[in-house]
């Protein structure tokens, strides 16, 4: 995929759209920052094609996922609010991605005051649970 650097002569304000929209019908006149038409292009690079492994990143997602559900209820003990909202994150996130490249992913969570608890996790079809998330 090739991108386009563009500044803005106002502002001086910097973005970047892929190739395809800048030589589209749609090709931005006006700088997304201050709104005046005084775009310049700056040049154009390709954006390197990362290959990955599926089963590889499977797994260490899968593994990112059983951490953060346990830490989850590790922090909700602790009374650390941020972090067990932040670990909740990371696991219905993990579980997304997930689920998106076809694994069969379930967190059961409820609230225990400020704080969230993950009593199990289903991963296509095995069940962890998690003792002080009940």
């Amino acid at each position: 995929m090739t991108r386009v650097k563009l500044s803005c002569k106002s502002c001086y304000g910097l973005f970047e759209i892929s190739k395809s929209y800048f030589n589209g019908e749609d090709n931005p006149r006006f700088c997304p920052f201050c709104g005046k038409e005084q775009i310049i292009n700056k040049g154009e690079y390709e954006v390197a094609k990362i290959e990955v492994d599926k089963k590889a990143l499977v797994e260490k997602l899968l593994v990112d996922l059983i951490i953060s559900a346990r830490e989850v209820n590790n922090s909700a003990e602790r009374q650390d609010c941020n972090r067990n909202h932040t670990n909740y994150g990371i696991a219905s996130k993990c579980a997304d991605i997930l689920n998106f490249l076809d694994e069969d992913i379930d967190i059961a969570c409820w609230q225990d005051g400020d704080y969230l608890k993950i009593p199990k996790v289903t991963i296509n079809g095995k069940v962890t649970e998690y003792h002080n998330g009940k």
